[in-house]
């Protein structure tokens, strides 16, 4: 179910699986594929600044089919203008509304140096 406050607009990007020479799953940012996702709610949580660095942590609202996994990334054009690239942090998260029907996922985002 779509809310009417849920307005903005991310892009997902996903990276490419590689297999490393020691066998291992690698993600290549560099050939990443990005869609385009509409109707989600991206508010600010918090902030840090450790060792001059600022860590932005976010939360994303959005449908219950919300195609994001922990593996991706997000990117977001912010109310002053500016893209910022956001890790999806685990997996999203179902939560029930108020009747108790499962009404929409949330997930956290934190700021990525790219």
């Amino acid at each position: 179910m779509s809310r009417s406050f849920y307005r903005d607009e991310i892009v997902r990007v996903r990276a490419n699986e590689t297999t490393s020479a020691h066998g291992g799953t690698e993600l290549s940012w560099a050939a990443a594929t990005r869609s385009t996702l509409t109707g989600v709610r991206v508010q600010a949580l918090s902030s840090d600044e450790r060792d001059g660095r600022t860590t932005a942590t976010h939360r994303l609202l959005g449908p219950l089919n919300l195609p994001l996994t922990a593996k991706d990334r997000v990117e977001y054009l912010d109310p002053r203008g500016l893209t910022r690239t956001y890790q999806v942090v685990g997996e999203p998260l179902w939560y029930r509304g108020p009747t108790g029907a499962v009404g929409h996922t949330e997930t956290e985002l934190k700021a990525v140096d790219v």
